[in-house]
Parts: structure tokens; C-alpha cells; sequence
């Protein structure tokens, strides 16, 4: 499927996966927080299902793939986080196989 897509919708993508991510996650916690875990609820299960199957997917990819992904799209750290890692242009040549590499890992 990348090969039929633009960068810019891969990356879309993958927003639009780590957003629900985010939200999933969020979701869990308030739940938790509020000692209202029903763990037969269907919202609940869908939910943890999917954070379950994105940090499956993310644990089949290598580990500059995993830290841009996880960093980049599912945590949404700050806008300069890669410094620590990777030079700017590292950082940008690696997001791109990234990107594809984890589509890839979900066989979209």
C-alpha cells in the first residue's frame, strides 16, 4: 500500500494513529483514576486493545523507528525532542523510513 501513497499521507497516517493513540491512553488513565475500571466495558476493551496492538506493532520495528514513532507521533514530546538523539538531518532522513517502516509493520 506506501508504494500508492505520498510521504505527506503516510505521515498523515500515522498522526491520525498516534492522536488515537493519545486519546486511547487518555481514556485508560481517567478511567483508572476514577476507579471506574470495567474491563468487560466495550469502550474499555477497544481501547486497550488497540494501545496493546500499536506497542506490538511498535516492538517489531527497529529502534530508531520505535524512538521517532513513539516520540514523534505517540507521546507528542516537544517540538526539538530528536536533539538528544540524532542530528537535524538524521532526524529527517530516519523520520521518512520511519513512517514506512511502521506502516509496514501493520501491513497496511
Amino acid at each position: 500500500m506506501t508504494a500508492n501513497l505520498s510521504y505527506q499521507e503516510l505521515e498523515k497516517i500515522v498522526r491520525h494513529i498516534g492522536n488515537t493513540y493519545r486519546k486511547s491512553v487518555l481514556r485508560r488513565q481517567i478511567s483508572a483514576n476514577l476507579l471506574q475500571v470495567n474491563e468487560e466495558s466495550s469502550s474499555y476493551k477497544s481501547d486497550n486493545d488497540f494501545i496493546i496492538t500499536i506497542e506490538c506493532y511498535l516492538n517489531e520495528c527497529s529502534r530508531d523507528t520505535k524512538c521517532i514513532i513513539e516520540n514523534e507521533f505517540l507521546k507528542k514530546k516537544e517540538p526539538l525532542w530528536y536533539l538528544d538523539y540524532f542530528t537535524k538531518s538524521t532526524y529527517y532522513r530516519l523520520k521518512k523510513k520511519a513512517i514506512i517502516e511502521f506502516i509496514n509493520c501493520m501491513d497496511l
